[in-house]
């Protein structure tokens, strides 16, 4: 086995024995709305979001998923590649440990996180499958992992100066990697000599993100693409806002834009756009139609569809109360003791058969920073949050009746009165905890 950085003092490889996807005793309570992936298995779409990964098929309407809870060995996903002829898919974690996902199972790699000769960010930015082999690309630069045996070849370290430079994306074409950074668009053959970054070639000098491979490759910067063979490119025949992403197929070249894709033919034809209407992460095509990969409603198709599995609206919880068969999950937070955080994001409700995002929360004006929100045993249809905030008018106890607002209490005398959490007691008397100017907090009946 090929050393994955170059100086370690430890390496190993953990591979966890190749595990049946399936679980009877656990299942996700996790959000699959921010899709960061899309890729295509034989008319069958898979999408990686940030906690997990969920299946779809268009010709049946079938979904299905797989997190943590099933097979995956860690959360916060951050890429993703699937090879569809080989069936093998790799999934890239925050931590920079990776899910080799093969029929046979799923096995873990954990090179990234315990390597001790760099002690920068381990995230897993980028990966891309070509054939047996991926190029991943970390804040070191690049490394070859080998689908077969599971295992890492050589890494490139993007180092001048002891000053590393992240890789951000990279694919492999014609046995040569293309990678881009900050500082440029670079390559070089996968031989001896790729682990010594002062042979590598830079091919256009300026900071680019995006960058994909297929009969071309294409990359690109914030509102240009360029696609090529490789030595040669050119620019599709339009510019973009605020580039996404940029992936290619076979025959197309399709660019994500803030809300919005256009799908191009790889010799740079404009075919068609697709106004999602909404912020996105990425888009493929696939069976006839544009897919595109959302930031808060799943992967969406061209007649405006959220395709996603049921679930939260975000992954972010704070706190969570409980009545039979329905779940309220808070998510504000606070600095130390005092400064509120604001995540604008209110509760979340499942209501014993759906996941419930109210309206009020949606595109809001007001400064939602949710410590609690609990469910009235009385009247199950009624909710009640707490908002801790310094605005008056803001602040103060909210009643929700179906998930619907219905009327704010709010509490008023400065910056530094604010409702903390409540409670309903055996008597079905709801209970707040407020904090005062003086320090001290009280219960408002």
């Amino acid at each position: 086995m090929k050393r994955i950085l170059p100086f370690l003092i430890l390496l190993c490889t953990l591979q966890i024995s190749a595990q049946v996807i399936s679980s009877s005793k656990w299942s996700d309570l996790f959000s699959y709305n921010n899709v960061l992936a899309i890729r295509e298995d034989n008319g069958r779409l898979i999408a990686a979001t940030e906690n997990g990964i969920f299946f779809y098929t268009p010709a049946s309407g079938e979904l299905s998923k797989l997190s943590k809870a099933n097979g995956l060995h860690e959360v916060k996903i951050s890429a993703f590649d699937y090879n569809p002829q080989t069936k093998i898919g790799l999934v890239g974690y925050q931590n920079g440990s990776m899910d080799v996902i093969t029929p046979e199972g799923i096995t873990y790699v954990v090179d990234i996180p315990i390597a001790t000769g760099y002690a920068g960010d381990k995230r897993i930015n980028h990966i891309s499958i070509t054939g047996n082999l991926a190029v991943i690309s970390v804040g070191y630069g690049v490394s070859i992992f080998r689908l077969d045996r599971k295992e890492f070849g050589d890494s490139a370290f993007f180092t001048s100066g002891g000053v590393y430079e992240a890789a951000r994306e990279a694919v492999i074409k014609d046995n040569v990697v293309y990678a881009v950074t900050a500082t440029g668009l670079k390559s070089h053959e996968i031989n001896v000599t790729f682990p010594i970054y002062s042979t590598w070639n830079t091919i256009v000098g300026e900071s680019y993100s995006h960058i994909s491979n297929g009969s071309v490759i294409a990359y690109s910067n914030t509102n240009t693409v360029r696609y090529g063979n490789g030595t040669t490119f050119s620019n599709l025949p339009r510019s973009f806002s605020n580039i996404q992403d940029v992936l290619v197929t076979p025959e197309h070249i399709v660019v994500t834009d803030i809300s919005s894709v256009s799908l191009f033919s790889t010799a740079g034809n404009i075919i068609k756009s697709y106004d999602a209407g909404e912020l996105l992460n990425s888009a493929i095509y696939a069976d006839s139609r544009i897919y595109a990969a959302t930031k808060v409603s799943g992967m969406k198709n061209e007649a405006g569809d959220s395709l996603k599995p049921d679930g939260p609206y975000s992954n972010t919880s704070y706190k969570i109360n409980l009545h039979e068969n329905q779940i309220v999950i808070s998510t504000g937070g606070r600095d130390a003791f005092n400064t509120p955080i604001y995540r604008n994001l209110g509760y979340y409700h499942f209501n014993g058969t759906s996941w419930v995002y109210p309206e009020l929360f949606r595109n809001s004006t007001v400064p939602f920073n949710v410590l609690d929100a609990v469910i009235n045993p009385a009247k199950p249809t009624e909710i009640f949050f707490t908002n801790y905030t310094f605005q008056d008018g803001s602040k103060g106890i909210y009643r929700m009746d179906d998930n619907q607002f219905a009327k704010i209490y709010a509490n008023t005398g400065g910056a530094y009165n604010r409702v903390v959490g409540c409670v309903f007691d055996e008597n079905n008397q709801l209970l707040i905890s407020q904090w005062s100017a003086k320090g001290s907090s009280g219960e408002i009946g």
